[in-house]
């Protein structure tokens, strides 16, 4: 008979005296990076704090998306990767706690509320649905990208929002982001009507940006205590480049965002502004940007050969210092 690893994990730690996990939902690009930098420069040596310490490879998030009934996370636990890191996440939690910001390890909260309850916190990191869209659509997420062990799809079996597969065929890249952002958000704000007892907080990226209030009152949250003197060096605050927004822009689709009243409905929810002027705003900072050389650049092949010319430079580098 196959090994429970779902028992075999309880046994190992459904007991014991474990320091704060806390994972994190989030659509991706809400400023979990920005965060992990803030908690490593600010609350140093209190916690392991990583940023995708796990991949999307180890964790495929969208593969075992969802997994509730003890079924999905014995399939979850079946990937042996998957099964080892979260023993060894558990592992750290017994001697200091861990925050992990990255959306990566969305799909192994339920499984780890079951095992070790007395441990976890979830940290749900929301932002608006354009920006959040926009800002994946023009690096390829959903075009270029479409590896199902992080993308989510309607036709996904658990998934939350399935009648999207009747307009799926038709949604651009953008818009499949806009479906992304309603699963992983809708998912975070589910998880706390799931696990009442469980520690939760739900912040907005961009007061995670402007407010030092809210930064220390997550410190606290996953049980760290900030300096009294705050450094902000800026680092891991990821800007749009123009290279992506020239190379894969976002077009006249956002136009059709209020056409998906279930991501306006839940924005909303969360006191974001979903009017079209609003939209537009947002919706501008992924279009192409306006003037001759952006053309140029597209027309001459200018970032494909920039990229290559990179490549070739870091290939000739690396063999120089082997040699």
């Amino acid at each position: 008979m196959p090994q429970d690893r779902l028992a075999s994990l309880r046994d190992r730690f459904g007991g014991a005296a474990l320091h704060p996990l806390t994972l994190t939902v989030s659509p991706g690009r809400a400023g979990t990076l920005f965060l992990c930098a803030w908690l490593q420069e600010n609350c140093p040596g209190q916690a392991i704090v990583t940023h995708e310490g796990v991949s999307h490879r180890v964790a495929r998030p969208g593969t075992f998306f969802r997994p509730f009934d003890e079924a999905a996370m014995q399939e979850a636990l079946a990937h042996d990767p998957l099964y080892e890191w979260l023993g060894e996440l558990l592992g750290q939690a017994a001697e200091q706690p861990v925050v992990e910001t990255g959306h990566y390890a969305i799909s192994a909260i339920p499984i780890v509320q079951a095992i070790a309850p007395q441990a976890l916190r979830v940290l749900l990191l929301h932002r608006h649905p354009v920006a959040s869209a926009g800002s994946h659509a023009i690096k390829g997420h959903y075009r270029d990208h479409h590896n199902p062990a992080w993308a989510i799809y309607p036709t996904h079996p658990r998934a939350r929002f399935p009648e999207y597969q009747s307009r799926w065929d038709a949604m651009t890249p953008y818009e499949c982001e806009l479906y992304r952002w309603l699963e992983t958000t809708a998912y975070g704000l589910e998880l706390a009507e799931r696990f009442p007892n469980t520690p939760h907080r739900v912040a907005a990226a961009g007061d995670l940006f402007t407010s030092v209030d809210t930064r220390r009152e997550l410190a606290r949250f996953f049980g760290l205590e900030p300096a009294a003197d705050e450094v902000v060096s800026g680092r891991g605050q990821n800007a749009t480049i123009d290279r992506n927004r020239e190379l894969r822009p976002i077009g006249e689709e956002w136009r059709r965002t209020t056409d998906h009243t279930e991501v306006v409905a839940l924005a909303e929810s969360l006191g974001y502004d979903m009017d079209k002027a609003t939209i537009q705003r947002e919706a501008a900072k992924y279009l192409r940007p306006p003037g001759v050389m952006p053309l140029v650049r597209r027309v001459t092949g200018y970032w494909h050969a920039r990229w290559w010319l990179g490549k070739t430079k870091k290939r000739l580098l690396a063999g120089s210092d082997s040699s």
